[in-house]
């Protein structure tokens, strides 16, 4: 069952709408096609980013609680 869709107003700035309009040709893909898959795109990089950056914390925690249990152990 195809997914539900809905249309939205995008005002684009005229040289990026240009360079769309010559994407859309050299690809075959029409102007709607390429900015979903663009959204989508971008959508899931924030996430990976997110996630990557939730990891980076989550080490740092870690390191610095494996530090204090090595100090409590040589003590």
């Amino acid at each position: 069952m195809p997914q539900a869709s809905r249309k939205i107003l995008t005002v684009f700035p005229n040289d990026l709408l240009s360079r769309l309009d010559e994407l859309s040709r050299n690809t075959g893909n029409n102007r709607s096609e390429l900015i979903r898959r663009s959204v989508a795109r971008f959508l899931d990089l924030k996430k990976e980013l997110s996630m990557i950056e939730g990891y980076e914390r989550m080490g740092e925690i870690n390191l610095k609680l494996a530090e204090e249990a090595m100090i409590r152990d040589s003590i």
